[in-house]
Formats: C-alpha cells, sequence, structure tokens
C-alpha cells in the first residue's frame, strides 16, 4: 500500500481536513485546516475530494520518503518545495516515485503549508472527520502531531486519469507580513472584560511589546549574576527560542531578540563567564549579530533543509563570518550523518569542518546537537577517529 514514511516532522505537523462540524453542543470543537481554502485547492489538484484529509504542516522543515508512485501538491504558506534536493512549484500538481525524498523548506512568509496527495492521507474517521484534535487526543495519526518515523498510509488514486495543473493565480492568496485579521468573538467571550476586549483589538503592541521586553532583560540579568554568584558554571546557554529567526525571520529577530541576547552576553562576560548560543533553522544571515554581541561559542549550523549551510563552501562562509571572534561548534549532522549515515559519511562532515577552519583554532568538531541512543556506536568512533586525525596529540 502507498505510504509516507516520516522523516522530519518540523515544529508542528498534523492530519486535517474540513473538520467535524455540528458537535460544539457535546464540547467537540470544529477542528480541521486552518487555511481551509489552501487545503481544497491542494485536493483538487491531487484529484481529491476537497474535505480529503492531508498534512498541516506549521512553519515548515518537514521531509518524507513516499514508498510508491503518487501525485502531490503543496499549498498555502510560501516555502521551497523540492524533490530529491530539485525544486518543484507549489501550487501545482507534481509527481514522486516510490523512495523519492519529499521536502518542505521553512515558511518565508505565511505559516501554514499543506500537503496533498493522490487517494489522501488513510486515518480512521471519528466523529465524522480525520482532523486531529490534539488536546482531546483523537482523530488524525493517533490523535497527535507527527513524528519522525510515522509511517502514513495513502488511498488508492488513479494516477492517469488526474490532470496535471496549476492553481489559477487569483485563487492564491499574498501570505504578506502585514495580514489583516477578522475577529470573532468565541464561546469564552463572558470571560473578558470589556477593557480587556478593547485592548485587544485596537493595542498599542510597540509599546507593551517594549515594556515586556525590558522586564525580561531585567530578569536575565538578574538570574546570570545569581547563578554566577552561586554556582561554579563557567558558561551559560541561550537557546533556541531566542536565537533562531527563521519564523520571526532577521529584521524582528535584530529588534526583538538580539537586545536579550546582547544583555545577556554582557553580563556573563561582566562576571568573568561565557554565552554559548544553541540555533536551529536558517542562520546565514544573522552570523555577523552572534559576532556583534560577542558570543563566545555558537552551534549548529545547520545542514539542509531545515537550515542553509550546505557542504563546505557554506562552511566556510560562517568561518569568514564568525572572523576568528567566535567559536563553532558543529557540525556533523545528528540524524542525517550520524543516525542514518555511515562511518564514510561522518568522516567527510568532520573533513569538511576542518577544512573550512583549517588554521583557525576556534572550532569545536562535533554533533550539531545530543547524540541519540539511537545512534551507531561506529558512526561514533568514526567522528572522534577523524578528529584524531586531523588534529593528532602531540604529546601521545
Amino acid at each position: 500500500m502507498k505510504a509516507l514514511h516520516v522523516l522530519e516532522p518540523g515544529p508542528w505537523t498534523t492530519i486535517q481536513d474540513l473538520g467535524r462540524r455540528g458537535l460544539r453542543d457535546l464540547g467537540v470543537p470544529l477542528s480541521g485546516a486552518m487555511d481551509p481554502t489552501a487545503l481544497q485547492i491542494a485536493n483538487g489538484l491531487v484529484g481529491n475530494a476537497r474535505h480529503a484529509a492531508a498534512l498541516e504542516i506549521t512553519g515548515g522543515g518537514f521531509r518524507a520518503e513516499t514508498t510508491s508512485e503518487l501525485l502531490f501538491a503543496v499549498t498555502g504558506a510560501d516555502s521551497e518545495v523540492t524533490v530529491n534536493g530539485t525544486v518543484v512549484p507549489a501550487w501545482t500538481t507534481c509527481r514522486a516515485a516510490g523512495g523519492d525524498i519529499l521536502a518542505i523548506g521553512i515558511a518565508r512568509s505565511g505559516l501554514r503549508a499543506y500537503l496533498a496527495v493522490s487517494g489522501g492521507i488513510e486515518v480512521p474517521l471519528v466523529l465524522g472527520s480525520r482532523s486531529t484534535y490534539v488536546r482531546g487526543g483523537f482523530g488524525g495519526f493517533h490523535g497527535r502531531s507527527l513524528r519522525r518515523g510515522d509511517v502514513l498510509q495513502v488511498g488508492p488514486a488513479n494516477l492517469s486519469a488526474i490532470p496535471f495543473r496549476r492553481a489559477p493565480l487569483d485563487l492564491i492568496p499574498s501570505y504578506g507580513e502585514h495580514p489583516n485579521l477578522r475577529v470573532v468573538m468565541g464561546p469564552q467571550e463572558d470571560r473578558i472584560t470589556p477593557e480587556g476586549i478593547a485592548l485587544f483589538l485596537d493595542p498599542d503592541w510597540e509599546t507593551t511589546l517594549q515594556a515586556l521586553q525590558a522586564r525580561y532583560i531585567d530578569h536575565l540579568v538578574r538570574r546570570v549574576r545569581v547563578v554566577a554568584e552561586r554556582t561554579p558554571l563557567e558558561s551559560f546557554c541561550i537557546g533556541c527560542a531566542w536565537s533562531c529567526n527563521s519564523l520571526l525571520g532577521p529584521a524582528l529577530w535584530r529588534k526583538w531578540d538580539k537586545p536579550v541576547i546582547r544583555a545577556a552576553a554582557e553580563e556573563a562576560h561582566r562576571v568573568g563567564r561565557f554565552l554559548h548560543i544553541h540555533f536551529h533553522g536558517k542562520c546565514l544571515e544573522t552570523v555577523p549579530d552572534f559576532v556583534e554581541i560577542g558570543a563566545d561559542c555558537v552551534c549548529p549550523f545547520e545542514r539542509p533543509p531545515g537550515g542553509d549551510i550546505a557542504g563546505l563552501e557554506g562552511l566556510r562562509a560562517v568561518a569568514r563570518l564568525l572572523a576568528g571572534r567566535t567559536t563553532m561548534n558543529g557540525n556533523v549532522h545528528t540524524v542525517e550523518t550520524l543516525i542514518r549515515g555511515g562511518p564514510a559519511d561522518v568522516r567527510r562532515e568532520v573533513n569538511e569542518i576542518c577544512d573550512a577552519f583549517e588554521g583557525n583554532p576556534r572550532v569545536i568538531v562535533g554533533t550539531g546537537d545530543q547524540v541519540g541512543r539511537e545512534t551507531p556506536e561506529e558512526n561514533i568512533r568514526a567522528m572522534i577517529e577523524a578528529v584524531r586525525e586531523r588534529f593528532p596529540d602531540p604529546n601521545p
């Protein structure tokens, strides 16, 4: 039977259709696609009924392997769509063969992309719908968002009877940075004061966010100071929530998140500690910002499809931008190379890192993330041995 094998689910991917109607009196919400127009267009492009189940991919970063030939269409958020690394158009009927790798990159604008496949995603109907209701734990794939390793069954379809089409331009919405939103008051309206509703509908968000940012900076600086006073820890770590700009974009990241990280770095250095920044996603544009902030170490520079540091040339660009002022920690791919690859793949990536940072002592060769228990021991051994070969111990 046809299926999709999920390799990378992205931040939040669920199975959705047009939802469950007429059940709110029983406490069952609608669920369904957040962008029903995009879902229905995707279904139409692959010959499905408009209410067929598809994947709702929030933020992008999704990859799956097809087990047999199928037609697919991606609509919704503006994302790069590739088959085996080759870009294919969105809002268009596309074909994938068995064993192909289908990837949907980080959303450039908009938030939710929809992947429809010919025959639809085959999961049981629950209360008349295949949509996932996560809070209730039912519908979709076991009532939850997708995880790495999930296998999704695909329904039957007569591929030869499905024409290849592209959605008309007038049906493709503009997912701009400043959309107009229509607000409909929900069933909990009585729990919000009239003043709260007025503030929500006509807020001065700029002033509110500036005040919240100032409060958080003060809180973070005091936290760094207290930890430094009470523990022997040598380094503080800023995690992905503050350092990533894949969804927020570089301009907004520089406005709202960068000042927070800068304040943490300045206080860490004032008390004689280091600052380590951990991030995911596309980051090449903001590498100079990490240096300017004064980060002592950054990791990982993620490889495609989730990131934008591709091969030796990508690593050389990173080395130039870090300018010997900030240490790179990484960048052997945790999943694709350490878990799914072999010793030869590990050695190749170690050698790329060493070549890119040749003559630069500010590099720590390692994994881009934590080492999963499913990682083959021979791959870890290959990584260590490859590093030792490039940097032999002068005092063995």
